[in-house]
């Protein structure tokens, strides 16, 4: 099995790896309180499709491929990402309380 940090913050878990690369999906949840971070994330990927240079994959002790980018592609990342909030505005992403959380 593979080796990884977890921290949790609230109810949300972010994950990283060995060298310190963080896993998006995760980040995003947990800065957003997004109920479907890996919806929001694909949507950005295909809005941004130049996003994906700046990831790759690991595994974190299970069978599911996770996309994991180091401090300056995740930087990368959240500038688009609170771009795209902006302008879609914040209430249209996250849940009002992730409990009730339909995913």
């Amino acid at each position: 099995m593979r080796e990884y940090l977890s921290i949790h913050l609230d109810r949300d878990r972010v994950r990283f790896t060995p060298e310190g690369k963080i896993a998006v999906v995760d980040a995003i949840g947990a800065l957003l309180g997004e109920c479907r971070p890996e919806t929001l994330w694909e949507k950005l990927k295909r809005q941004h499709p130049q996003l994906s240079a700046h990831c790759e994959d690991y595994h974190f002790g299970d069978t599911a491929r996770h996309q994991v980018a180091d401090s300056e592609g995740w930087e990368v990342i959240e500038g688009i990402l609170f771009e795209f909030i902006l302008d879609e505005g914040p209430s249209r992403h996250r849940c009002p309380e992730k409990e009730d959380c339909p995913v």
